[in-house]
């Protein structure tokens, strides 16, 4: 089946007047995995007008390549063929309502079957309002033993907070840490402080650090999205990789993908370099990033 959000009808939530509302949303990934959040059923208007604006409220909704980065993560067990051995670092870059991180506690917990874990989940966001609703979202999420899920305010290419170098280092360090970051690139400038923060945790880690980046064009031309994608190309290569690295192609939203033989399973169509073809639609990236030498 395909993956999609629908609006909980039946939420009873009190609104409270002069308080935004996040409405409840029910996420199906698979017949028999499905998870809840909240979130903006659609951006404000003065949003909606101003999305590239970096400061607005574009994260307190869902976007598609959120969905799509948690399909990967479910359709190829990435998470729990990881954890078999030892717990994770879950750390999510630009975390917007959380539905990555609330989505990868759910996967993760309904792929172990285990009502405990000793993984650590961190949604990381630039804008409080973001933090506190990823923060409420974690904490839905049932049984409230699998996992420490935590929400902190970061700025990319800043200073790591503490509460996120303690998990990279030291006693509290997993053996891997595992970067998340769905559908968070919106404009040119964000991309140099995304990737440098990624480089940040790697050289802060104990161990490799995997990050897992979709991307999808949202800039309202053509010629506006080449840009950030030829942008993101160059910078992508500057990161201190070690391995192969792993580019999936992600099928246009508009595909029916129980019809289309061409889209299905696309997250088992990988290839090592990152495609010009793949500008129009997007891409999910795998790299592994280690520590810059000193």
């Amino acid at each position: 089946m395909k993956a999609r959000v629908t609006k909980v009808l039946s939420d009873t939530a009190p609104r409270v007047e002069g308080e935004p509302f996040y409405a409840l949303h029910r996420f199906q990934l698979a017949s028999d995995v499905a998870f809840s959040f909240r979130c903006f059923e659609q951006l404000p208007l003065i949003d909606a007008v101003g999305l590239l604006s970096g400061d607005d409220q574009t994260g307190l909704i869902v976007w598609e390549g959120t969905l799509r980065l948690l399909q990967y993560l479910y359709e190829t067990k990435y998470l729990s063929s990881r954890s078999r051995c030892a717990a994770l670092t879950i750390l999510e870059l630009g975390c917007g309502c959380g539905a990555l991180s609330t989505g990868a506690v759910q996967v993760l917990q309904c792929e172990t079957g285990e009502s405990e874990s000793h993984s650590v989940f961190i949604a990381t966001d630039g804008n409080d309002d973001c933090v506190e609703l990823a923060h409420r979202n974690l904490l839905s999420i049932e049984p409230k033993t699998f996992g420490k899920r935590l929400a902190v305010s970061y700025w990319w290419d800043s200073t790591l907070p503490a509460v996120v170098t303690e998990h990279l280092v030291g006693p509290l360090a997993k053996r891997h840490c595992i970067v998340l970051s769905g559908d968070v690139i919106y404009s040119p400038e964000a991309i140099v402080p995304l990737v440098r923060s990624v480089q940040r945790i790697a050289d802060a880690a104990d161990h490799h650090v995997t990050w897992l980046l979709s991307y999808i064009p949202r800039s309202l031309t053509k010629a506006a999205n080449d840009h950030i994608f030829d942008e993101l190309k160059k910078e992508l290569c500057s990161l201190n990789t070690v391995g192969t690295n792993a580019f999936f192609p992600i099928p246009s939203s508009s595909t029916d993908e129980e019809s289309n033989d061409e889209s299905r399973q696309w997250w088992m169509k990988n290839v090592d370099i990152l495609h010009d073809t793949f500008r129009d639609n997007g891409f999910v990236a795998l790299l592994t990033v280690c520590r810059n030498a000193v």
